[in-house]
């Protein structure tokens, strides 16, 4: 088979020679369009006559046909009038067109399609019903043809409502797929939810049974002395917000989680040197390569946990509505870099630091104290807390999308 580039020339002067539109470019040729095709066959067969009656109106109208069968439909009768009238056969298949591949084949079979309207024109090959005869010439051979014709796009459409009706069965089994891998995921997250609420409650019936005990034992002592009591110091300093680390982040690869159908694995760049990874439930509203190269939000100091098999460190922060149809990252001012901070403005903050480790499985932390006042306002999507603007270099960081809506 000739290389692409000579298949292009080849087709542009041969179809060039036909028709003036559409516009015979190398870029559609490399990768033909439907609608492209749809005008070089409608042209051709206005210039030649060439599969005249061959189509319904409905047909007709590039802009109606927007269902994959109707457009294999429409390409398989061509095809097939084309293989008729040469008395052979192309090697192409309109699935494949549609789809955008093997354009070289397409190619050919253009080249093919114009030397059949040639032949028709020039009243040559079966399906001639159109074309030149001498006066009292091959009329029943003409009708054999058309009846041939006939027969072939009665062939082409019962494939293509052949073609329509795997699809939809297609379709019908991934939706159902889909569902059921849907309803283990959620059933999968239900028991790990319970799991860990029976963690905290007990984590917080042993917190209970060591203060009765200190305080049987001689009472709560100080912030700096022995005895059980509660440890002083920058923890216990401002606001809960104000002890987590969140920065920028630039997502520089993900893929689909191997064991969890609603899971990512993430390597985000948040100016540290090297990339974490971080998994993220978002596979129900975005794709890989939606992700890969977009600057977010990232909370920094979650203690790492195992999601399925993997350990993800840090979190990356969302803006979902009501029923979480509507699911979108916390987006960050252009010019935002891996590493800068995100601030709540006008937030006394004075002298909080982050921790160290947030741990969300504690019954008291900075995450789980926070999360409740993270929201979108209402008029423009800016992201808050509290009331307080989100900003990254003075700048809010907002969720166009959703407005209104809840954070984490």
């Amino acid at each position: 088979m000739a290389d692409l580039e000579s298949l292009i020339a080849g087709t542009q002067e041969s179809l060039g020679a036909l028709i003036t539109r559409p516009k015979l470019s190398e870029k559609l040729l490399g990768k033909p369009p439907f609608r492209f095709l749809h005008d070089v066959v409608t042209n051709v067969t206005g210039a030649t006559g060439f599969g005249e009656g061959l189509y319904e109106e409905e047909l007709l109208n590039a802009k109606a046909i927007k269902d994959k069968a109707l457009k294999v439909e429409f390409l398989q009768r061509i095809i097939d009038l084309t293989n008729n009238q040469l008395g052979e056969e192309v090697d192409v298949r309109p699935s494949k067109i549609v789809a955008g591949l093997e354009p070289e084949n397409t190619n050919m079979w253009l080249q093919a399609l114009a030397r059949a309207a040639v032949s028709f024109r020039d009243g040559g090959g079966p399906a001639g019903g159109g074309g030149k005869e001498d006066e009292g010439g091959k009329n029943d051979d003409n009708d054999a043809a058309e009846a041939e014709a006939a027969a072939a796009a009665e062939a082409a459409a019962r494939e293509a409502e052949e073609a329509k009706r795997e699809e939809a069965a297609r379709r019908a089994a991934e939706e159902q797929a889909a569902n059921a891998a849907a309803a283990a995921a959620q059933a999968e997250a239900e028991r790990a939810a319970a799991a860990a609420e029976r963690e905290r409650a007990a984590k917080a019936a042993a917190a209970a049974d060591a203060r009765s005990n200190d305080d049987g034992g001689g009472g709560k002592s100080g912030g700096g002395g022995g005895g059980g009591g509660k440890k002083g110091g920058a923890a216990d300093v401002g606001p809960a917000f104000a002890h987590l680390d969140i920065r920028v982040g630039r997502i520089v690869k993900a893929w689909p989680h191997p064991e969890a159908d609603k899971l990512f694995v993430e390597e985000i760049d948040v100016g540290e040197g090297a990339p974490r990874q971080i998994l993220s439930g978002l596979r129900p509203y975005y794709s890989a390569d939606d992700l890969t190269g977009r600057t977010i939000l990232v909370v920094c100091n979650l203690k790492p946990r195992k999601m399925v098999g993997l350990e993800s460190h840090g979190m990356v922060l969302c803006a979902n509505n009501a029923d979480r149809s509507v699911v979108e990252f916390v987006a960050v001012p252009d010019g935002a870099q891996p590493g800068d901070r995100l601030v709540a403005a006008g937030l006394d903050t004075e002298g909080a630091v982050p921790d160290a480790a947030v741990n969300p499985a504690k019954k008291k932390n900075a995450w789980t104290s926070s999360v409740d006042g993270l929201r979108t306002r209402e008029e423009d999507g800016v992201a808050c807390w509290e009331g307080h603007e989100l900003q990254v270099n003075g700048q809010p960081c907002r969720a166009p999308n959703v407005k209104g809506g809840a954070i984490a």
